[in-house]
């Protein structure tokens, strides 16, 4: 399809997809992943009316919508809401990243990073007490497991071998929501806690 032709294209041929857009993430295996690319000029002019940004990053696969953010300093309406996480999901969340990272850079593997609930299970222990209830603990990491999912920063893709235990993929979405910085600040804030902890 050349330039003019897509300069051209009415609202209503990519409606479909900002409408998709809105919702969540759109992964390369997704079928609305070429026209989202074949568009995102028009998809952009039209998010931009309404102060909102399309991301694609072509390496990872994956395209998002953000909020335009208010160079005055103002309070800009949140058309994109921000979820309110609690310290549990945080710490998940910055050590899915973690995960993800490893995963990526690994001269293994296909760079997907996919994990067993035990695999996750025994990263959140090195940041717990010892529960006294295990059915406690196992209760208050499968909720923290759930919110994560439910944030789309995680998908189930099965069981393991033996058909017993759930395999999760770390979604690429999470170096846009999770970044470098924020994981290196919270990482520090938790030994900094620690640290207090240990000189009472």
């Amino acid at each position: 399809m050349d330039e003019k032709k897509l300069e051209s294209t009415a609202f209503e041929d990519f409606a479909p997809l900002e409408i998709k857009l809105l919702r969540g993430p759109v992964y390369h295996d997704d079928s609305s992943w070429d026209d989202i690319r074949v568009f995102r000029a028009g998809i952009s002019r039209h998010l931009g009316q309404i102060g909102l940004v399309l991301h694609i990053d072509e390496d990872d696969g994956f395209a998002y919508v953000g909020q335009v953010e208010d160079d005055e300093g103002g309070e800009l309406p949140r058309l994109v809401h921000r979820r309110p996480l609690n310290s549990d999901v945080t710490l998940l969340c910055v050590l899915l990243r973690e995960e993800w990272e490893k995963a990526r850079v690994s001269l293994e593997g296909s760079g997907r990073c996919y994990l067993s609930v035990t695999d996750i299970f025994d990263t959140l222990d090195l940041y717990y007490p010892v529960f006294s209830d295990e059915a406690k603990r196992d209760y208050r990491f499968n909720s923290m497991i759930q919110r994560v999912k439910d944030l789309g920063l995680i998908r189930e893709r099965g069981k393991s071998g033996g058909g017993e235990e759930r395999i999760f993929e770390v979604l690429p979405i999470i170096k846009a929501l999770v970044n470098p910085d924020f994981v290196k600040e919270f990482k520090a804030a938790l030994e900094a806690m620690v640290g207090d902890e240990d000189n009472v």
